[in-house]
């Protein structure tokens, strides 16, 4: 099942330098064995959470929000999964918010489709690994090129956009990031986000595994500078 999971009224963190409100998307088609959101991933949740949380009545609460909050973040979850977020975003444009979309970049198709409204304002589009290692978190063999392809979609699209990565040892480390470097050289928003296991993960087995050391991450945002018009390192992890 796939739809609106539920909500947060406030977040700091969803729309890069904005306050937002986050909707949340259940179903997702990867399987990071590090998904701090595993209730939104598992097929036996999905249909726990789904029904918790109605997508009117999350826009008769940001109806209340107008003037208080102007930006309003679609995460997951995988919301290109969802047949109904075009009109979602359609809606919240034409109630005055901005929009950010989280996505993992598997649907390239369906993310232009999206793109070419003009409707979303900002991507935040995660790239787990390189792209020929995608099997690392439960991609097909032909995953990594569909991300690929939705990195060209985002960058001719999208009016401001992020690529991220979360570094967890085992799945990405700098030969990755260097092998991504070199494919998105140019792209305009490059973060690095801290792995953190102190959070219910997917699978149990990476529970309490060790962290890159944030130094580490701050030499490879430095060596990585030179191929991005922005690298950060993003402060709390994901």
């Amino acid at each position: 099942m796939v739809g609106v999971a539920g909500w947060v009224p406030l977040s700091l963190v969803d729309a890069p330098g904005h306050p937002c409100a986050t909707i949340f998307v259940a179903g997702c088609n990867l399987r990071c064995p590090y998904c701090f959101n595993p209730e939104l991933v598992r097929p036996g949740d999905v249909d726990q959470v789904a029904a918790g949380a109605q997508i009117e009545r999350v826009l008769e609460r940001l109806l209340r929000l107008q003037g208080v909050i102007k930006d309003v973040a679609i995460s997951g979850g995988e919301p290109t999964l969802w047949r109904g977020l075009g009109r979602l975003v359609g809606i919240l444009r034409d109630m005055g918010f901005r929009v950010t979309l989280h996505t993992n970049g598997t649907y390239p198709d369906r993310l232009e489709t999206l793109m070419r409204t003009g409707s979303v304002a900002y991507v935040a589009m995660d790239i787990k690994t390189a792209f020929s290692a995608y099997a690392r978190v439960g991609g097909r063999a032909d995953t990594g090129a569909q991300v690929l392809a939705s990195t060209h979609v985002v960058r001719r699209w999208a009016p401001d956009y992020e690529f991220r990565t979360t570094l967890v040892p085992g799945i990405v480390g700098w030969e990755e990031l260097w092998d991504l470097a070199c494919t998105l050289r140019g792209s305009r928003r490059y973060v690095l986000q801290p792995f953190r296991s102190d959070l219910p993960l997917l699978d149990p087995a990476f529970q309490g595994l060790r962290p890159y050391p944030p130094e580490l991450l701050a030499k490879w945002a430095k060596a990585l500078a030179p191929y991005y018009q922005s690298v950060a390192v993003r402060r709390g992890g994901t």
